[in-house]
Parts: C-alpha cells; sequence; structure tokens
C-alpha cells in the first residue's frame, strides 16, 4: 500500500480545527466525490480535530494521515480506502463505519470502538510518520530524536467486526476485543495480542505466524483453520530439533536444547509417532489429524494448541497443559492423561481448562484424578477408562441430564 499523500497540514504541529471549519471541508469532500462544482478531497493530516463530530459522512478517501482524532465520532462514515496512517484514534467512535482498504498503519487505537465496523482488506500493521527536517535528514515527526512513537492499540474493540484479509502485521493490540467478529484470511503475523478476546469470533485461514497470544482466549471461538509457521520453513529442521531436544532431556539440560515449536504448523511434517516431546513447548501448534500415537509428553505445554482429530492412542500426556486447547475427535484411546502417584502424595495430572473435547474417544485413557474445568465434553466416550477422582463421568451425567430435561 502506498504511503500517505502530501498533507495541508504545517510541519511540526498539529494545527487545531473548530466543529464549523471541519463541516466546511467535509461539505466540500463530499461534493468532490458527488463530481459537484467547488468539490475538494480532504487534505486533514496532521490536524488535531479531537473530539469534534464526523458521523455518518461520505469520508473515502479522505486523508488523515498523522492527524489527531482522540475522541472523535465517525460512527457510520464511509472511510473507504481513508488514510489514517500514523492518526491517534484513541477512544474514537468507529460503530459500524466502512473502512474497507483503509490505511491505519502505525494509528492509534487505544480503547477507540470499532463495534461491527467493515475493515476488510485494510492494513493496521506498524508504521511510522516522518518528515524532511534540516539537511534533509529524514525523522519521525512525533519524536526529535526521531525514534518512533509509541502508537497502542491496546483494548481496542473490535467487536462483530468484518475483518476479512485485513492486516494487523507487528501491531500492539494487547487486550483487544474480537468478540463475534469475522476474522477470515487475517493477517496476525508478529503482533502482541496478549490478553485478547475472541469470544464467538469466526476464525478461518488466519495466520498467526509468530504472534503473542499470552492471556488470549481462542478457546470461545469457532475456529475452522489457522495459518502459522510450516515447519518446513524451521531451520534446524524439525528432526534436527527432535534430535536436540532428546540431547537435552538425557543431560538434564546440560547439552542440547529444549524443544520450542510456539505457533508451528505440524500438519505437513514427518511423522511423529513414537516421540519423546517431555517439557517441550508446544503452546499453539497447529497438528490436526496429526499421529502422535505412543508419544511421549510429560509435562508438555499445549496451551491453545490446536489438536482436532490428532492422533494420541497410547500416549503419555500425564503433566501437560492443555488449557483452550482443541481436541475435538481426537484419538485419546489408552492415553496416559492423570494416574500417576507422586513422591508428596496425590497423583500427577494434566491442566485442562476450557479446552474442547466434543466427540473425543477416552476409551480405556487413565483419567485417575484428572479435573476437567470449564470443558466441552459433548458426546465423549469413556469406555473403559479409568476414572477413579476424576470429575469426567459428573460433567457426562449432568449433560444428559440436561438434554432429557
Amino acid at each position: 500500500m502506498a504511503g500517505p499523500p502530501a498533507s495541508q497540514a504545517p510541519a511540526h504541529a498539529h494545527e487545531r480545527m473548530t466543529q464549523g471549519d471541519l463541516d466546511q471541508v467535509i461539505k466540500q469532500h463530499e461534493m468532490f466525490f458527488d463530481k459537484r462544482p467547488g468539490g475538494k478531497r480532504a487534505l486533514l493530516g496532521k490536524r488535531d480535530l479531537s473530539g469534534l463530530r464526523m458521523a455518518r459522512r461520505d469520508l473515502r478517501e479522505i486523508d488523515l494521515s498523522g492527524a489527531l482524532l482522540v475522541g472523535c465520532d465517525l460512527s457510520e462514515s464511509n472511510l473507504q480506502n481513508a488514510v489514517l496512517f500514523g492518526a491517534n484514534l484513541g477512544k474514537a467512535k468507529l460503530i459500524g463505519s466502512q473502512l474497507e482498504r483503509a490505511d491505519l498503519r502505525g494509528a492509534g487505537l487505544e480503547s477507540a470502538d470499532l463495534t461491527s465496523a467493515n475493515l476488510t482488506d485494510a492494513d493496521i500493521g506498524v508504521g511510522r510518520i516522518a518528515e524532511r527536517v534540516a539537511g534533509g535528514e529524514i525523522k519521525d515527526a512525533s519524536m526529535p530524536d526521531g525514534s518512533a512513537p509509541a502508537r497502542d492499540t491496546d483494548r481496542a474493540n473490535f467487536t462483530a467486526a468484518n475483518l476479512t484479509n485485513a492486516r494487523f502485521n507487528g501491531a500492539n493490540i494487547r487486550a483487544a476485543i474480537f468478540d463475534k467478529a469475522r476474522i477470515v484470511g487475517t493477517e496476525f503475523k508478529n503482533t502482541k495480542l496478549n490478553g485478547a478476546s475472541f469470544t464467538a469470533a469466526t476464525i478461518e485461514e488466519a495466520d498467526f505466524t509468530d504472534a503473542e497470544l499470552d492471556g488470549g482466549e481462542l478457546s470461545g471461538a469457532t475456529v475452522k483453520s489457522i495459518i502459522g509457521r510450516s515447519c518446513h520453513e524451521l531451520h534446524p529442521s524439525l528432526d534436527e530439533r527432535l534430535a536436540a531436544h532428546q540431547k537435552w532431556l538425557d543431560s538434564g539440560g546440560r547439552e542440547g536444547a529444549r524443544l520450542d515449536l510456539v505457533g508451528v504448523d505440524l500438519r505437513t511434517g514427518p511423522s511423529l509417532a513414537g516421540r519423546n516431546f517431555c517439557a517441550a513447548r508446544l503452546s499453539r501448534v497447529i497438528a490436526t489429524g496429526v499421529d502422535f500415537e505412543r508419544s511421549m509428553f510429560l509435562y508438555c505445554d499445549f496451551t491453545q494448541a490446536d489438536l482436532r482429530s490428532a492422533r494420541f492412542s497410547g500416549a503419555d500426556l500425564r503433566g501437560c497443559i492443555l488449557n483452550g486447547a482443541r481436541l475435538d475427535n481426537a484419538d485419546l484411546r489408552e492415553t496416559k492423561i492423570g494416574g500417576l502417584p507422586l513422591v508428596s502424595g496425590g497423583l500427577l495430572t494434566a491442566k485442562i481448562r476450557k479446552a474442547s473435547l466434543r466427540n473425543a474417544d477416552l476409551r480405556s485413557a487413565d483419567l485417575r484424578g484428572q479435573i476437567f474445568t470449564d470443558c466441552d465434553l459433548t458426546a465423549v466416550s469413556c469406555i473403559d477408562a479409568e476414572m477413579e477422582g476424576s470429575n469426567i463421568a459428573n460433567i457426562m451425567s449432568a449433560a444428559d441430564k440436561g438434554r432429557g430435561g
């Protein structure tokens, strides 16, 4: 996407506009797109428009690059192809706005409300405003030392927004709300999504490669498919990393390297049956349908991993963290999930919270002492499973009674 066009703003300050002056500029802008005499495209880069009203206006292709739009009301406005590069939209209202193909690179969206907005093909990634200063040197327009300003999108509200093919690459969107959003083909590469919420969102072919999701909740989303870093892109290779991990285990950590496959797509990699993954970092791995039969996973971290239809029969999953993992239709026959006596007393079990195990096959699994917290166990099969001390039987019984009622 091309950078922002030249603005009519002064070079080093945000010129304050009144509501009356803004209304006149927007009127001329709308006349321009209606092809009426006297029309003129609005070039409002680097203006201070904080708190002003621009709701339900035709703002297609408007230039607001670097503008101060804190607390502005842009609800239901048409901002298709608008240039908002580096603008500060903190606490702005963009409810129901049309932002298709808008340039929001480097924009600050802290606590902005984009509920039901359409951001199809918009770019919300990193960016910085720069200008030429004395001597011809290019520096950041907002920082005297030329360093990039902090552009924060923390706590932005994208509830029910259409984010089809939108690009958030490299952005900071910590604690953002994506509840009920349509996230199809959306790119979140290297994006900070710590603490973000995706409750009831639809996620399909979204790219979360190297994204930070610690504390984020994907468990409540409808996840059809996620794209991650392919295992074929790994250097060293997956087999080489597994060999180094085995050396790390055998040497008590003195040699080799602990296996870290966070966010990696394992679907097209080598066979992973009978491997030793003990204590590996596997959060957010994409492993739908992958064969893990008879593999060792003691103390692995599978937080928010996509393990739908994966084959774990005969595997050892004791001590694993499976919080937020998706295990729908997984083959977990004869797996060891609980039941290992500890020297200190009690049993070593997995940590399973807010995981989905719909239609999972747990026949003959060792579930002794295993507690499932806020998990979806719809249609799980536990025939011949060892369930002493586990709450799974009570959960399934309650679910059956609920359906019968």
